[in-house]
């Protein structure tokens, strides 16, 4: 399987296309067939070795790392306890965890059932890999904001 990423901190230079083993879905996952996979700037941060620098259990060393928080794509295997609406062929969206798995830059990618929803009806996949990320971004600042909920009907 092709995949994108690196094996050492750098530049872009370091960037590379890499030729990595096919995952497959355990229990409670499914692999998605990606269509597209979303860039963000903590792939630059974790890539030029920042976030290490600055969190260094959360980053730990890796022979290999591949980039991407989020994809986009078709089911094509599903692990036993997955959910029934991550059946074979679905279109989904899913938020990987680039640092402890391989991350969404890549042919395959296996993603805990939880991580993953339905993608969008009318919305094409390259779009829809970009919208969890900014939906998480929003709802941590709506939780720190803490505002209280108001009732414009009232």
């Amino acid at each position: 399987m092709k995949a994108v990423g690196f094996t050492e901190f750098g530049g872009s230079e370091v960037m590379r296309v890499l030729e990595l083993p096919e995952p497959h879905a355990g229990p409670g996952q499914v692999r998605i067939k990606v269509a597209a996979a979303a860039v963000h700037p903590a792939d630059v941060n974790i890539r030029t070795g920042l976030s290490a620098r600055y969190s260094p259990e959360a980053n730990p060393p890796s022979d290999v790392y591949v980039v991407g928080w989020e994809v986009a794509g078709t089911i094509d295997e599903v692990g036993e306890g997955a959910r029934p609406e991550l059946a074979l062929g679905t279109e989904v969206v899913a938020v990987t965890e680039p640092k402890l798995d391989l991350g969404g830059q890549a042919q395959y990618v296996v993603a805990p059932a939880e991580s993953v929803v339905r993608a969008p009806k009318g919305v094409d996949l390259t779009a829809a890999s970009t919208l969890l990320m900014a939906a998480l971004t929003a709802q941590m600042g709506l939780d720190a904001l803490a505002l209280a909920r108001e009732r414009p009907w009232r």
